[in-house]
């Protein structure tokens, strides 16, 4: 079994550094000898915490840190979902389908 989560005891350990200014949280995953710091291009928490998973498996696998992070940069969000779109004088809106 894998463990992972925001406790440095488990197998891979992960903090929310921040956000920044386009929405997109900056986290940072430590685990099997590697340490990754990487901003998500993915909006919300949940697809943060689907990434997190994923890493998780990426690691255990034996992935280098370059092909993780070279794979998540080409992420894109599912339209219709959670994306980012100009609507008269808003620079940003965020729509979340129902």
């Amino acid at each position: 079994a894998l463990t992972f989560g925001a406790n440095k005891k488990l197998d891979v350990n992960y903090n929310i550094l921040g956000i920044t200014n386009d929405s997109k949280y900056k986290i940072k995953i430590e685990g099997f000898n590697k340490s990754l710091t990487l901003t998500i291009p993915l909006l919300g928490k949940a697809n943060v915490q689907n990434l997190i998973t994923a890493i998780t498996v990426c690691l255990k696998l034996g992935l280098s840190k370059n092909d993780i992070i070279n794979s998540i940069k080409t992420l894109q969000p599912v339209k219709g979902r959670l994306f980012e779109f100009d609507y008269k004088n808003f620079t940003k809106l965020y729509k979340k389908k129902k």
